[in-house]
């Protein structure tokens, strides 16, 4: 099994569509040694899939990860915000 996928079943036993999980993208990144866009690239692509729902918050109301105007914008929300 590759470390990307030791990651996606990681993201997948963690996550519940019911409850909310903090995401930090460079702690997974360390954790299972891999660059931190092919974490992100990950959620993204299980959130497409309806694996996992995918959202952050933009300083008014919670916003799901396609809702944003780029990508970029959507995980640089989540660095400013810790």
């Amino acid at each position: 099994m590759t470390n990307i996928e030791k990651l996606r079943e990681a993201i997948l036993k963690i996550a519940d569509r019911n409850q909310p999980f903090p995401i930090r993208t460079h702690e997974l990144a360390v954790r299972h040694h891999v660059e931190e866009r092919y974490v992100r690239q990950l959620l993204v692509q299980l959130a497409s899939g309806g694996w996992i729902s995918l959202a952050a918050w933009d300083g008014t109301r919670l916003l799901s990860y396609d809702e944003w105007p780029s990508i970029e914008q959507f995980f640089k929300s989540n660095d400013d915000n810790g």
